[in-house]
């Protein structure tokens, strides 16, 4: 939901500081450390593994589902919730967000 102006901008940064994009995938669970993902469309299951950042956009609605895991984990995990997480917002807000919790820690 990015500007279109801004859009390639974001994208090309994010590619340069080793971002990577798993479009059309849905976050089906996560477990000691690997995200299991699912296909939207295929229902193919796959893992990623190492992950220092998990953005997951599901349009303008809340996920409470991952407010409820991010409290569920202990402190040691410097877990934050933040965007559609804790209310419906536009990307750039949520990524405000992040960036905030970024400095902080």
């Amino acid at each position: 939901d990015l500007d279109p102006t801004n859009r390639n901008a974001w994208y090309e940064r994010l590619g340069r500081e080793g971002g990577v994009f798993t479009p059309q995938m849905i976050v089906d669970h996560v477990q000691s450390g690997v995200v299991h993902l699912k296909h939207l469309y295929s229902l193919v299951s796959s893992e990623r593994y190492s992950i220092d950042l998990l953005v997951d956009w599901n349009g303008c609605r809340s996920v409470n589902q991952l407010c409820n895991f991010a409290e569920s984990i202990d402190e040691e995990h410097n877990l934050y919730s933040i965007g559609d997480c804790v209310s419906p917002r536009s990307v750039q807000l949520a990524m405000a967000e992040a960036l905030n919790v970024a400095e902080v820690v």
